[in-house]
């Protein structure tokens, strides 16, 4: 739907207010009467939901009372979408304005009598709203005695049948009365006071009545949990108001007012203290280093278990009481009954967190014996010591994990949630399901498998000289190949690669290594862990100066033998340090376009790994693979392909979710792929023996190796212990370990560890500094790096501000996850300043720090940087993620404006045309007009406007540009924009537009100052398609070529593929098949070759046509079907139907006329999405069939004969 369409011939679109997942809603103009009004449109399918609008419209059709929104009409429109027109009103919802200020107790009765009323009203006439909430009470103009009633999608009257079956549920979670929450079908007005009763909760005391993490947890809550009183967390409201909104939010309807007139009449009585109460809370100001304050682990064991029945059941439940009480002591919990009967068993209290939940483990066992078939579920996560209601996030993920189980089946074991699972290691049996983890209990501990310590390496010589063997290969061989280790953290994968390096150091073999280290906070950031391998490689180190890193990186290319003015500037993009573009075109268009930068930077890198590789072997390692990106994945499989004669061996590290987050990772590219299992029990007595001396004793050492269960920084932990005289009461598992470990340490030493783990594997002193105000950091670092928690990695800019990085990711994470809410907040927030002002951190890093920081705007700066470099990557869900979170942020116009734009780009290199046009939409309504982003945003929609061959649209959307006057520095982006958008259109036969596009932009290019290479090279590539249109072979070539020739020399090879496709396509329309042929390989090999997955298809296309006139028949039939093969899995239903109608008419030509009618009718049926190729179907496909009668004729002459 577009500004300017018609409904209905009465009401004309404005513009797009809001969507969701059954509808958009528009502004729109009543051409009848003038006003505004508001016009839904449903957009999905189906019998339910037509139904269900229907009721809507009819419901407010028959609303027509005060304090709802004015009904205006409903139908369909020509397009046969459903539409419901209501008055426009402006102003703001309940939602917003509780989130942007609280009400005073006088605000919350007066906006009470007013909602109620109108719910009084409403529910004579026999309607239920059934979906009350703060969100669907509109403040015209922010008053709130002008509030309405809006959204009765879910409405409905005593009469009308069911909407859904039994069981469904429908509402907002949090304001859904406990019998909606159960999917009765006999809610009445009752629901509409339940919610009435939450909205005036929220009001009043700040907080919803019920809160969870999830719909199902919050839902647990309606149904099982009464929210503490007003009173109790409102003082001085008064009592009669306390006792209203507690009835209005009774578990049974029959314990709530009848209906809103009943409300309407209580809040009418009430009458607010002289002086009121305060308005909005204040929230004390921000701290500006981190609290002493930290969190402990505390474990919930929960289970719904249904009362004894008949008669005689009170002995038994009393009984039964007894048992559960003896079960929390034994294990030293506390024991609570939810609803009276329901056991709930907190365990908390000093000692580690591992040790808790082993408790916590068999506990829930024996919960789980003692009732039998009763659900039973575990929770564990940490809370902060002074916080007053410790497990409140608790109860959602528990009561959320026995929502997931059928009563009818019960469980065999305990349902247990991630944390848990994670803390109690290998001691219980775990198995897991559909629905998550569950418990089915310990583990005989006589059967743990040990693994070894680091000082002594024992027990992978397997594994080692596998690598070792896979290193002789690719040297001996020349060919590239790549090793992928999976392992659990603190099992030997760092050891592993580092006796690697060191038997090749040994040998004296001659091989570079590069090691890329991923990280937890840049997860997912493009080309960070590549960028980590190359700062290895060139030398770089954090907090350099730009010009020594640019020096460093000119260096190295230069000693390679590479052209240094072409291949150094995009390194220098990979590993922050940018070189100035005032002199080189190549890098300052790339710099305007992120997909034309990911090329040049794969050139780059693929230039530099090669070059490196021509020099001697290359071993590349890429540790903590879990925390890398997509494009550093992508990159290093296209340079094992491009490179797979060189002597380049790839060395993976990984935890075993590398294989969820990439799946497919290098396939076919693999040579092994090892999964390290625990060193057996000798080795590990070995490790302890060797550290210890002889004169261990050997109960201790037996001890230690059982406990470690196979974690060799588990021992490693145990034996520093044992060595300080504490080997005595040591907890049961690693986290436990290392959390007992930081436990024993100062606390300014354990702040300055929870300060270095926000910034994640590794940081500087001075940015720890800087978020622990004025304290001497020096002596805690030197007592850290003295108790072996730290190790120092180099020397940062200055003397005193040297690297660090935590001994292993286990230490990090158990220092990160004693950081409270608050610190948290503080110190990424703190974190994300020092970068930005240093110069330093990648872009997704300084936007992730920035958000846990609360500081939207600077987070969604942030995003829109590492958005767009997700899309220099082509990585494209990464960029469309990066966006949509930058927008959640809340950022002003021109934000929203550039986070769609890339959104947009992105979605239309995925294949997704239509919503590329609804967001390249979105961004041209909220950048500047004339602004060389808001031209991009128009190029965008001329792209999706090809692909759904809306050529209308994009016509009229190019005169909106023509007509625009380019801001400052916004010519060349204007002129960018026209030309793409006069290719789409000759593509579409708009010539006339497409002449009035090209005089624009040559007029415009006539002022030098204008001028552009990427504009003139985009006119050449333009004028060999006007000439091919117009069938002038010779002058057609000539064009392309010397197009192809300029979008080389400016190194966009993306755009030069394309021209060299489109030559191939010349050489076929005129006659010059081999010729054609040629080209086309190159330009297919080209394409492939830079991932181009847009291009291949057509290449294939034009490719299948050049063989099949040349006799290649059986080649061109291959090169269609692939080309209808790669359109079908990009669901590009236009191209699919040009490909098959191009198989058919080969296959004729090949003598196979019942193929080529099989291929037709395809096309055929894709043609009605296709208009303009129905006739060229049908004809093929008539020939197919007259051919196919023709060969029957002669098969029956001969037989007759």
């Amino acid at each position: 739907m577009q500004a300017g369409d018609i409904i209905d011939g009465r009401f004309c679109i404005e513009h797009l207010a809001a969507s969701g997942g059954m509808g958009a809603v528009y502004r729109a103009r009543d051409r009848e009467t003038g006003e505004a009004v508001a016009m839904k449109l449903l957009t999905t399918e189906g019998t339910e939901h037509l139904g269900r609008f229907a009721r809507e419209a009819q419901a407010l059709a028959a609303a027509r009372v005060p304090g709802v929104v004015r009904y205006v009409a409903h139908g369909t429109t020509a397009w046969g979408q459903p539409y419901l027109a209501m008055e426009w009103l402006d102003g703001e919802t309940l939602s917003d304005r509780l989130t942007r200020q609280g009400l005073t107790l006088e605000e919350t009765l007066e906006l009470g009598l007013h909602v109620a009323t109108t719910l009084g009203e409403i529910h004579r006439l026999g309607l239920v709203h059934r979906d009350l909430k703060p969100s669907n009470l509109l403040l015209q103009g922010g008053a709130l005695d002008r509030v309405s009633l809006i959204d009765f999608g879910l409405a409905r009257t005593a009469a009308d049948e069911p909407l859904t079956a039994a069981g469904l549920v429908l509402g907002t979670p949090g304001y859904m009365a406990p019998e909606q929450a159960r999917g009765e079908l006999t809610a009445d007005a009752r629901v509409d006071v339940f919610a009435l009763g939450c909205i005036l909760y929220r009001c009043l005391t700040g907080h919803p009545a019920f809160q969870g993490n999830a719909g199902l947890a919050v839902l647990m809550k309606v149904l099982l949990e009464d929210p503490p009183r007003v009173r109790d967390l409102r003082p001085g409201t008064p009592a009669a108001l306390d006792d209203l909104v507690a009835r209005m939010l009774a578990k049974s309807p029959h314990d709530r007012p009848a209906d809103g007139d009943a409300v309407a009449a209580e809040l009418a009585r009430i009458e607010a203290p002289e002086g009121g109460l305060g308005g909005p809370r204040s929230f004390p100001p921000r701290a500006v280093e981190l609290t002493t304050g930290e969190r402990r682990v505390m474990c919930l064991v929960v289970t719904r278990e249904h009362p004894a029945e008949g008669d005689g059941a009170d002995e038994p439940r009393r009984a039964q009481l007894w048992q559960l009480h003896d079960v929390a002591e034994q294990y030293r919990g506390e024991l609570e009954l939810v609803e009276g009967r329901s056991p709930l068993i907190v365990l908390s209290g000093a000692g580690t967190p591992t040790d808790l939940a082993a408790r916590a483990a068999r506990c829930a066992l024996a919960l789980k014996e003692l009732l039998g078939g009763a659900p039973v579920a575990l929770a564990t996560g940490r809370a902060e010591l002074s916080a007053r209601v410790p497990v409140g996030e608790l109860i959602d993920r528990a009561f959320q994990m026995l929502a997931a189980d059928d009563g009818r089946f019960p469980l065999a074991g305990v349902r247990i949630d991630e944390v848990t699972a994670a803390l109690i290691g290998a001691r219980f049996d775990v198995a897991e399901d559909a629905a998550g983890r569950v418990l089915h209990g310990a583990r005989d501990e006589r059967t743990a498998q040990l693994l070894g310590r680091p000082t002594t390496y024992v027990g992978r010589e397997r594994e080692l000289a596998m690598l070792l063997a896979e290193v002789d290969r690719c040297i001996d061989e020349g060919a590239a190949g790549a090793v992928l280790v999976t392992a659990e953290a603190g099992m030997g994968k760092s050891r592993l690669r580092q006796e690697l390096i060191r038997k090749l150091r040994e040998r004296g073999d001659r091989i570079e290594v590069w090691i890329g280290q991923g990280d937890p906070m840049g997860a997912g950031s493009a080309f960070g862990l590549l960028a980590s391998a190359l700062r290895h490689a060139l030398g770089i180190a954090d907090g350099e100066p730009l010009e020594a890193r640019q020096r460093k990186v000119r260096g190295r290319v230069e000693q390679h033998g590479l052209d240094a003015a072409r291949v150094a500037p995009f390194l220098g993009e990979l590993v922050g340090a940018p070189f100035p573009d005032e002199h080189d075109v190549q890098l300052r268009l790339a710099r305007r376009d992120a997909v034309l930068m990911g090329d040049q930077l794969r050139l780059a890198w693929e230039a530099f790994l090669g070059a490196a590789c021509r020099a001697g072997p290359v071993l590349l390692v890429l540790e903590d693979l879990q925390w890398g990106d997509l494009p550093t994945v992508t990159m290093v499989e296209e340079a094992l392909r491009t490179l797979k004669d060189a002597p380049l061996l790839v060395l993976a590290l990984g935890r075993p979710d590398v294989r969820r987050l990439f799946p497919g990772l290098w396939e076919g590219r693999l040579a092994h792929e090892l999964h390290l299992l625990p060193l057996p029990r000798r080795a590990s007595e070995r490790l302890v023996r060797e550290a210890l001396g002889a004169h261990a004793r050997h109960d201790l050492v037996a001890r230690m190796v059982e406990r470690a269960d196979g974690n060799a920084f588990f021992l490693e932990e145990q034996i520093r212990a044992a060595a300080e005289g504490k080997s005595e009461g040591q907890p049961e598992t690693v986290v436990a370990m290392v959390q007992a470990r930081l436990e024993t340490l100062d606390a300014e030493a354990r702040r300055l560890l929870r300060a270095a783990s926000i910034f994640g594997e590794t940081f500087r002193a001075s940015a720890v500094a800087a978020l622990l105000g004025s304290i001497d950091i020096a002596p805690l670092l030197s007592e850290l790096l003295r108790r072996e928690v730290i190790v120092r990695r180099g020397a940062g800019r200055q003397r005193d501000d040297a690297e660090y990085c935590f001994r292993h990711a286990l230490v990090r994470e158990a220092a990160y996850g004693m950081l409270t809410a608050r610190d948290l907040r503080i110190g990424h927030a703190l974190a994300g300043g020092f970068l930005e002002a240093a110069g330093e951190g990648d872009p997704r890093v300084l936007a992730e720090h920035f958000e846990r920081g609360e500081e939207p705007e600077k987070a969604a700066e942030w995003y829109l940087r590492a958005a767009d470099k997700a899309l220099r990557g082509n990585d494209l869900a990464a960029a469309i993620a990066c966006a949509e979170r930058g927008i959640a942020c809340g950022p002003g116009e021109a934000a929203v404006g550039a986070l769609r734009l890339v959104e947009a780009e992105a979605l239309l290199w995925r294949g997704e045309p239509a919503l590329a046009e609804q967001r390249g939409i979105e961004a041209t309504q909220h950048l500047a007009p004339g602004s060389v982003a808001w031209f991009s945003a128009f190029t965008q929609l001329a792209g999706a406007g090809h692909k759904q061959g809306q050529y209308e649209r994009v016509e009229r959307w190019m005169m909106a540009v023509l007509g625009a006057e380019p801001l400052e520095g916004a010519r060349v982006a204007k002129n960018a924009c026209l030309l793409e958008g006069a290719i789409v259109l000759l593509l579409g036969g708009r010539y006339a537009c497409v002449d009035a596009l090209i005089d624009a932009v040559e007029q415009a290019t006539e002022d030098a100052a204008a001028a552009d290479l990427l504009i003139e090279a985009k006119l050449l590539y333009l004028h060999g398609l006007l000439r091919q249109h117009n069938g002038d072979p010779s002058a057609c070539i000539a064009s392309m070529s010397a197009a192809l020739a300029a979008f080389e020399d400016i190194g966009d090879r993306r755009e030069a593929c394309r021209a060299r496709l489109n030559m191939g396509l010349c050489y076929v329309q005129f006659g010059y098949f081999e010729a054609a042929a040629e080209v086309l390989r190159a330009g297919l090999a080209e394409a492939e070759r830079m991932a181009l997955d847009d291009r291949v298809p057509n290449a294939l296309q034009n490719l299948g046509l050049a063989l099949a006139h040349s006799g290649q028949v059986d080649a061109a039939k291959a090169a269609l079907r692939s080309s209808i093969e790669a359109l079908e899995r990009r669901g590009d239903r236009r191209r699919e139907c040009e490909s098959r109608l191009q198989l058919a008419r080969v296959l004729l030509l090949a003598g196979e006329p019942a193929l080529a009618e099989v291929e037709s009718r395809a096309a055929e049926a894709l043609a009605r999405d296709v208009p303009e190729r129905l006739p060229a179907a049908i004809a093929t496909r008539a020939r197919a069939l007259l051919e196919l009668g023709r060969a029957r004729g002669r098969r029956g002459h001969r037989g007759g004969r």
